[in-house]
């Protein structure tokens, strides 16, 4: 049984962390508006409303970073020196803040960084995971070897928009993808909150038909479809997706995972499928998990990405 709690654990984290790649992958994982250091050789970080998805930091303590000023990497030139290494030791869901721990030379290379200028990547990843969704719909040069500038339709629609996302917004980013011929249901992927908004702005537009019962009020929903242009829109909540911004397109039919593998235990070689290992020096075994993926579309023009939303309280 206390195998089969670690094998668990150990696929879902491995799963959060390649969910998080295919979201935003080869991007920074945030910005930052404001820092304080609240103990010695730490730093707590402010991240703006817009850049916050609480799927992207609850869990995640004790996960290792590494900070960039604009390209330059903050405290060593190895991203896995111990010097370029912060550790993430709290996370506060209310305040929107995150503190990490740094040893001396990475503190002081963080902390003397201009704080609109710092990003933040998975340690090790920078330039070398995967084009996550975020990425791929805001590329405006060249992606997976193809210029967007020379063909206009490996470009997504890019919309910045402000206030609460609406039907209406998102019938007029669609129009755009529409232009660039899409021509088939999609899904939008949203933060839980904009999620939220969108309900209320579909129940203020709902007419009462036969089915309204005078003693007893029934409102909400479990999800949401509307039918626009294209077709039908289905707006799906994630919690890793910022709470600035949202994701259409035709997601699961024209997105796909490339690789060798998905996800898995088993070690190449080994028919009979071994997935414990003996370890060297002690008398035990261990488990590896590894994956070799990448998020791939062969139609980025029908995807489109919105900035600037703004959810309320």
């Amino acid at each position: 049984e206390t195998v089969g709690l670690v094998v668990d654990n150990m696929m879902e984290s491995f799963g959060n962390r390649l969910e998080i790649g295919l979201l935003y992958g080869g991007v920074s994982l945030a910005t930052f508006s404001a820092k304080s250091n609240p103990a010695a050789n730490q730093l707590k970080f402010t991240i703006p409303a817009s850049e916050w998805a609480v799927g992207l930091w609850t869990g995640m303590e004790g996960s290792v970073y590494n900070f960039y000023e604009n390209t330059t990497l903050l405290g060593s030139t190895d991203p896995l020196s111990a010097n370029a290494i912060g550790t993430l030791e709290e996370v506060d869901t209310d305040t929107r803040q995150v503190t990490f721990q740094f040893d001396a030379t990475g503190f002081a290379a963080v902390d003397g960084a201009t704080l609109a200028d710092i990003s933040i990547y998975f340690a090790g990843s920078y330039n070398k995971e995967m084009s996550g969704l975020d990425k791929i719909t805001s590329n405006d040069g060249t992606l997976f070897n193809i210029s967007a500038v020379q063909n206009s339709l490996w470009k997504s629609t890019q919309q910045t928009i402000t206030g609460a996302l609406t039907a209406g917004k998102i019938n007029k980013v669609i129009a755009k993808m529409v232009g660039k011929g899409l021509s088939e249901d999609v899904d939008i992927l949203v933060n839980p909150d904009t999620w939220s908004d969108m309900i209320q702005d579909v129940l203020a537009q709902r007419f009462f038909d036969s089915s309204y019962d005078a003693s007893r009020a029934k409102v909400g929903a479990k999800s949401l479809e509307f039918v626009s242009q294209n077709g039908m829109v289905r707006a799906i909540p994630h919690n890793m997706v910022k709470s600035g911004k949202a994701y259409i397109g035709p997601i699961s039919k024209r997105m796909e995972r490339v690789g060798s593998t998905d996800i898995t235990m088993n070690h190449p070689g080994y028919e009979n499928e071994r997935i414990f290992l003996n370890l060297p020096d002690n008398n035990g075994f261990e488990l590896r998990a590894m994956s070799d993926q990448s998020l791939f579309t062969r139609k980025p023009g029908l995807f489109a990405r919105i900035d600037g939303i703004q959810n309320g309280n």
